[in-house]
């Protein structure tokens, strides 16, 4: 009996770790999406003394590709969804290890940890999420600065192409 118990007690452990980290990687994405669409906020995020001296991390991002800068923006894009699939995979697969071992447990341990789940749907975003979702904007946005200093016509002609990146684009002109 105390087997099971000790088991329950680290299978809701792992709900807790793997089904926060699937709300929060959920809540980033909604974040992201609203954060990138808000113009009041992009203009708060987006200045021309942060855009003239951005941090050196997303340096690799600015320089300019042979073929141009929209392939710059597309290894942003594609690292960032890289860099949340894993975690997605890893902690789905865990909770549905843990459901099937609840499930075995009993009735009631399943209901717990399915409980768990819908609960830590209540927790906030964390604010390494936040920081996450915004250093992806800003570092969208000081591409965009460089390639439109250096030709703001063939890239407003290709932002004109990708409706998702508008309002970004707009808060980087209004730096400019």
């Amino acid at each position: 009996m105390t087997l099971r118990i000790l088991v329950g007690i680290v299978l809701a452990a792992l709900t807790f770790f793997a089904g926060g980290t699937l709300w929060q990687l959920r809540k980033r994405k909604v974040f992201l999406r609203g954060a990138s669409a808000s113009q009041p906020f992009l203009e708060r995020l987006i200045s021309q003394e942060k855009l003239a001296t951005p941090p050196s991390q997303i340096e690799p991002y600015l320089a300019k590709n042979e073929i141009g800068y929209f392939i710059n923006i597309a290894s942003v894009v594609s690292a960032d969804r890289r860099s949340q699939r894993l975690p997605g995979i890893v902690s789905f697969g865990a909770l549905l290890l843990v459901l099937l071992g609840s499930f075995y447990l009993g009735y009631a341990y399943l209901g717990f940890n399915v409980a768990l789940i819908c609960l830590l749907g209540f927790q906030p975003i964390s604010h390494a999420a936040k920081l996450n979702a915004l250093e992806h904007i800003f570092t969208i946005a000081a591409i965009l600065y460089r390639w439109r200093a250096e030709d703001p016509h063939e890239c407003d002609e290709w932002v004109g192409h990708v409706p998702a990146l508008g309002e970004i684009y707009k808060a980087v002109v209004a730096a400019s």
